[in-house]
């Protein structure tokens, strides 16, 4: 028999117990709704994630417009709130948000594109615009949106001629903005409009890169994004109180601009490593995977970085995403023909890495392959894949967690429901969003009394432009074996050298390298920190 006192705490921890099971799992369902649709012609789809062993769930709705992956809200509970489609917010009925309209759009779409209440309820097609974050309560929210401007080349459109290695960027944002908005106890989503397209950031900016990760702390948030024309990335901090630009920090060793296209950035879920991929289809380019550590306490990329190129296949789309397991060891590459899976603990993970899919050949209607494009981790651990080719289909990673071909990939694990106003067709699925990470949590850390491990490397790189010979010094601060790495403007190594670091100083033989611009890179021998410059020859 249990004593009273102890079966008196037992009721107590199992209370306790229960409470924060709630509470957590209360917490965690902002992401349990999408709502995709990208034709006048049928019927729009809502995938929701619920609760239960069957994980998704799958209805065709009928809908105004055309949304393309921006975040869909839900409450605290898992209840759906409303959507973005690029230009206005609306709620769960489909109805246009109070003060809800004219999100800031850019001047290219103004002029050309939204000239009537069609062209506002059809929305905007511009991935990954958007970030939509719970702020100061259960019932108010904010969202980060982006404008969209494209030169069109016209007498009467004129942009500024933004150059990048010698091509006119035509793709663009002009600044970041953010709006303040609240669901109303009438069921309806209200903008305040004193806090209506506020712009926090006015720069040239990347688009479809705008991402977000939690602070060490567990409840304030960071939001970042790059500007184009160098490598730099803005990091704002979100907090209860205010809305601040921390920090502007290097971001790669690229112009962001470079070959531009449908890349994407994530975090792993503990959120100390970042992972960029660049995809540079447009230009028949290979991509580049960069990844980074993340300081959650600065919101800026650690020292340390990795960097390679990854071959496109012969059947690929405009897009490409990377996505981590739950237990944050395998990294996931979807490029279109392939799936790639890269186990995080190993030293030579890229070179390494297993191919867990191959595209099978299959068209829809003949017509449409079903490749790799988006992913998604579901709040379950699971992934999702889908493709950007209009096909209702969806890929299944049914343990990601588990190494190479056990991670059990499906291929069409999934079909959408028939579409009835566009017999005999199924509804096409289009492009997932990159859910702000909710369910990361706080770190055992002080970040006022955090500091840096290891202290900066000050890195000569001289004469600049050279031709030659190039001296590399200033690396006295680090021990042991340093590696310095040069690189070429399309991310392939070209030189590495390894030598002690007490010597300071390397010089270089380049007499043979071809005129142009190369990247030096120099390592640590932990691999902990590197530091880099961008060096032209002649």
């Amino acid at each position: 028999m249990i004593p009273c006192p102890l079966k008196n705490k037992l009721k107590l921890y199992s209370i306790l117990f229960f409470v924060l099971t709630c509470f957590e799992m209360r917490a965690q369902k902002y992401d349990y709704h999408l709502i995709s649709r990208n034709s006048f012609l049928g019927q729009g789809i809502h995938m929701q994630y619920v609760d239960t062993l069957a994980d998704l769930k799958f209805e065709a709705i009928t809908m105004d417009g055309w949304i393309s992956a921006s975040p869909v809200l839900s409450d605290i509970n898992g209840n759906l709130l409303g959507y973005y489609n690029g230009v206005r917010l609306y709620d769960s009925l489909d109805r246009v948000a109070i003060n809800g309209d004219s999100l800031n759009i850019g001047s290219f779409f103004s002029k050309y594109l939204f000239l009537s209440e069609t062209d506002f309820s059809r929305g905007s097609l511009v991935d990954q615009q958007c970030l939509i974050l719970p702020y100061k309560n259960d019932s108010t929210y904010i969202i980060f949106h982006m404008g969209f401007e494209y030169d069109v080349n016209t007498s009467d459109f004129l942009l500024p001629d933004i150059l990048d290695e010698g091509h006119k960027v035509n793709i663009y944002s002009d600044g970041l903005y953010y709006s303040v908005f609240r669901a109303t106890k009438e069921g309806r989503l209200k903008i305040d409009k004193t806090l209506k397209n506020i712009k926090i950031i006015d720069d040239f900016l990347r688009t479809g890169e705008l991402f977000s990760c939690k602070h060490a702390n567990g409840n304030d948030w960071w939001i970042m994004v790059p500007a184009i024309l160098s490598n730099k990335c803005y990091s704002i901090l979100l907090t209860g109180e205010e809305i601040t630009i921390k920090s502007v920090f290097d971001f790669s060793n690229f112009n962001n601009t470079i070959g531009s296209g449908g890349g994407s950035v994530n975090f792993n879920t503990k959120g100390d490593k970042l992972v960029r991929l660049h995809r540079r289809a447009y230009f028949n380019l290979p991509d580049i995977l960069e990844v980074w550590n993340f300081d959650r306490c600065k919101g800026i990329v650690g020292s340390y970085y990795f960097s390679d190129t990854l071959s496109l296949p012969s059947q690929y789309t405009v897009t490409a995403d990377v996505e981590f397991s739950k237990n944050d060891q395998y990294l996931y590459v979807a490029n279109g023909q392939y799936i790639f899976q890269m186990d995080m603990l190993y030293p030579d993970f890229f070179t390494a890495r297993d191919t867990i899919a191959r595209w099978d050949g299959f068209l829809y209607f003949d017509i449409n392959p079903t490749l790799f494009d988006n992913m998604m981790r579901l709040p379950n651990g699971k992934i999702v894949v889908n493709s950007f080719n209009s096909t209702p289909y969806l890929h299944y990673i049914h343990e990601p967690d588990q190494k190479g071909l056990a991670c059990h990939f499906e291929q069409r694990a999934l079909i959408m429901p028939k579409d009835s106003l566009n017999v005999p067709l199924e509804i096409d699925f289009e492009a997932f969003p990159t859910f702000p990470p909710y369910r990361m949590e706080a770190l055992d850390i002080d970040c006022s009394l955090a500091v840096d491990h290891v202290p900066d490397i000050t890195l000569d790189v001289y004469p600049n432009p050279f031709r030659s010979q190039l001296f590399v010094s200033g690396f006295e601060t680090l021990k042991g074996i340093i590696s310095i790495e040069v690189f070429d403007l399309l991310g392939r190594l070209i030189h590495v050298e390894s030598q002690d670091s007490y010597q300071g100083f390397k010089l270089l033989n380049t007499a043979l390298w071809d005129p142009g611009i190369y990247i030096v890179s120099v390592k640590s021998a932990d691999g902990e920190q590197r530091v880099t410059r961008k060096v032209v020859k002649m």
